[in-house]
C-alpha cells in the first residue's frame, strides 16, 4: 500500500513538473493568438471527451471487475476505442458544417478530430491499467505520454515552424506512440484470457446492455454538460467577443492557478480519499456524516490557506512558470487562483452525494453556475462590451456553484464549513502573504529572485505545518 502510494504521489508530481515545463515551452514558442487557438481547440475536445466519451467510460470502469473476470478486458477496449472513432467522425462532421458559417475553423478540420481521438484513446487505456492492479505501468505511461508529447511538440516546432497546429500534431504523435504500447502490454496481460462464447465484442451492444449504459450514463452526460459550460465552454463565447489574444491570456492565467491548485490537491486525493471512503462505506448515517465532516475540514483550511498564499505570490511565481508576454498578466491568475478554490471546496461537498448514493443531485449546482456565467457572459458581452467584468463574473459564478452545493448537499447530510480552521489557516499563512506583499520582489530570474521566492515558499510551508501542529495537538 505504502508502496502504491509512494508511485503515485511521485509519478503526479513528475506529470505536474512536466506539464509547468509544457506551459514555460508552450507560453515561449507561440504567439498570443496561437495560444487562444489552442485553448479553443481544447475547449471543443473536453465537450466530445467528458459529454459524450467519459459517461460510457465511467460506466466501464464500474464494471471493470466483471469485465476482468469474464476474461473481456480486451473487447471492451476495442469497443471503446470503436466508439471514440465514431465520436471523432462526429466531431468532424460539426466542425465542417461550423467552418460553413464561420471560415476560420476550417484550421480545426483536421486537427482536432485528431486531438480528440488520440487523446481519448490514450486517456482508455492507460487509467485502465492503474484498475487493473497495473500501477507502475500506468505512472510509467503517464509519465511517457507526456515526455513524448512534450518532445514531439518542441521537435515539430523546430523542424518546421512555430504554430499551432505543429504544437497540437506533437501532442497527438505523443498520445497515440504511447497508446499503441500500452494496448500491447494490456494485451499481453489480459488479451490471453478473453473469453469466446460468453462475451464476444457484439454481445456489449445487446439492447439490455445499451439500455444499461444509457440510464447510467445520461445522469453523468448532463452533468458534465453543466461542468463543461462553466469551466471550459464559456471560452467560446470570449473568443468570439473578445478575441484570441485575450483568450490566450485568461487561458494562461488560468492554467497556472489549476497547476499550483493541483499539487496539493493530488496530495489530499491520495491521502484522505481512501480514508475517506473505507469510513464512508458503513451503513451508519452518524458515522458517514462524521466522516464526510471531518474531511471537509482537515481539506478546505488548506486550500484556503493556499489562496491566500497564491493571491500575493503568484505574481512573483508567474515569470518562473510562462514567458515574460504573461508574467505582467497577472491578475488573471489571481481571479484563477480563487476559481480554483471555490471550485476545489464544491468538489469536496460533492463527496457527500457520494457516501449516499445521490451523485444525481450534483447537477443542480452546475446547472445554476453555468447558466449565470453564460447568460451573463452574454449580457456583457451584447451591452457593455467591458472585459473589466468578465474576471469577477467567473469567480462569481463559481461561488453561486457553491453555496447552491451547500444547499444541496445540507438536504441529504448535516454538513458543516469549517469556518474557524480556516481562519487559523488563515493566521499561520498570513506571514507568508505579508512577506510577498511588502518585499520589493527582483523581476530578473537570478539567484536573487530564487533566493526570495524561496524564503516566501518556506515561510508558506512552515505556516501550515504550524497549523497542522495546533489542528492534530486539539
Amino acid at each position: 500500500m505504502n508502496k502504491d502510494l509512494f508511485l503515485i504521489v511521485t509519478g503526479r508530481f513528475i506529470l505536474i513538473g512536466i506539464s509547468l515545463l509544457a506551459l514555460r515551452l508552450f507560453t515561449s514558442l507561440l504567439n498570443q493568438e496561437d495560444v487562444g487557438t489552442t485553448y479553443l481547440i481544447i475547449t471543443v475536445y473536453t465537450f466530445f471527451n467528458i459529454f459524450l466519451i467519459n459517461p460510457i467510460e465511467q460506466y466501464l470502469h464500474r464494471n471493470i471487475s466483471v469485465w476482468k473476470k469474464c476474461g473481456n478486458i480486451v473487447h471492451v477496449v476495442n469497443m471503446q476505442t470503436i466508439y471514440i472513432g465514431f465520436i471523432t467522425v462526429l466531431c468532424t462532421v460539426t466542425i465542417f458544417f461550423i467552418s460553413l458559417l464561420y471560415e476560420d475553423y476550417y484550421k480545426f478540420l483536421i486537427i482536432l478530430p485528431l486531438f480528440l481521438f488520440s487523446l481519448s484513446v490514450n486517456k482508455l487505456i492507460i487509467p485502465m491499467l492503474n484498475m487493473l492492479g497495473h500501477r507502475g505501468w500506468f505512472i510509467l505511461f503517464s509519465v511517457i505520454t507526456a515526455v513524448l508529447s512534450l518532445m514531439f511538440s518542441w521537435l515539430m516546432i523546430n523542424v518546421f515552424y512555430a504554430d499551432v497546429t505543429t504544437w497540437i500534431l506533437g501532442i497527438v504523435f505523443g498520445h497515440l506512440f504511447t497508446s499503441f504500447f500500452a494496448y500491447y502490454f494490456l494485451y499481453k496481460k489480459h488479451g490471453k484470457r478473453t473469453s469466446n462464447h460468453l462475451f464476444k465484442p457484439m454481445n456489449l451492444l445487446s439492447s439490455r446492455r445499451i439500455s444499461k449504459i444509457f440510464y447510467f450514463s445520461y445522469p453523468l452526460a448532463i452533468a458534465t454538460f453543466f461542468m463543461w459550460s462553466q469551466n471550459n465552454g464559456y471560452r467560446i463565447q470570449i473568443e468570439m467577443f473578445f478575441g484570441l489574444e485575450y483568450l490566450g491570456f485568461l487561458g494562461v492565467g488560468l492554467a497556472v492557478a489549476n497547476q499550483l491548485f493541483v499539487v496539493i490537491e493530488s496530495l489530499i486525493s491520495q491521502y484522505y480519499y481512501p480514508l475517506l471512503y473505507q469510513k464512508i462505506g458503513t451503513r451508519d448515517l452518524t458515522l458517514r456524516c462524521k466522516a464526510v465532516n471531518e474531511f471537509i475540514t482537515s481539506s478546505v483550511p488548506i486550500y484556503f490557506g493556499l489562496a491566500i498564499f497564491l493571491t500575493f505570490s503568484i505574481e512573483y511565481i508567474l515569470p518562473l512558470l510562462v514567458d515574460e508576454t504573461y508574467s505582467d498578466k497577472f491578475i488573471f491568475a489571481i481571479y484563477g487562483v480563487w476559481i480554483e478554490f471555490f471550485r476545489v471546496s464544491s468538489n469536496l461537498l460533492g463527496i457527500s452525494a457520494h457516501a449516499e448514493n445521490k451523485t444525481k443531485i450534483l447537477v443542480i449546482p452546475y446547472v445554476f453556475g453555468a447558466l449565470f456565467l453564460n447568460v451573463s457572459l452574454f449580457v456583457i458581452s451584447l451591452f457593455f462590451e467591458n472585459q473589466n467584468f468578465l474576471l469577477p463574473i467567473l469567480v462569481l459564478s463559481a461561488v453561486i456553484t457553491l453555496l447552491t452545493m451547500y444547499i444541496v448537499i445540507k438536504k441529504v447530510l448535516n454538513i458543516s464549513i469549517p469556518f474557524k480552521e480556516m481562519a487559523l489557516s488563515f493566521v499561520f499563512v498570513a506571514p507568508s502573504a505579508v512577506y510577498f506583499f511588502m518585499v520589493d520582489f527582483p523581476r530578473k530570474l537570478d539567484l536573487s529572485y530564487f533566493s526570495y521566492l524561496s524564503v516566501g515558499g518556506l515561510m508558506f510551508l512552515f505556516g501550515l505545518l504550524g497549523y497542522f501542529f495546533v489542528v492534530l495537538k486539539k
